[in-house]
C-alpha cells in the first residue's frame, strides 16, 4: 500500500488520528491510530515516519 493509499484510508475514518506505513520484511502495510497514540516509540525507533491528523482537517 502506497503512503497516498494509507493517507486517504485515514482521512475516511473519522476516529483516525495518526497513520504510518510500516515496512516489514520487503512488505508495506498501512497502520492507523485512533484515539490516544500508543506503542509509537517502536515505529519511530526504527526509522519510520507518523503522519498526524489536526483535529477534522481535511476529512470529508
Amino acid at each position: 500500500m502506497s503512503l497516498a493509499e494509507c493517507e486517504e484510508k485515514c482521512l475516511k475514518n473519522c476516529s483516525c488520528t495518526a497513520y504510518a506505513i510500516a515496512d516489514v520484511i520487503e512488505n508495506r502495510g498501512c497502520l492507523l491510530w485512533t484515539g490516544e497514540l500508543l506503542d509509537v516509540i517502536g515505529l519511530m525507533s526504527h526509522g519510520q515516519d507518523l503522519y498526524l491528523i489536526k483535529d477534522g482537517s481535511f476529512r470529508t
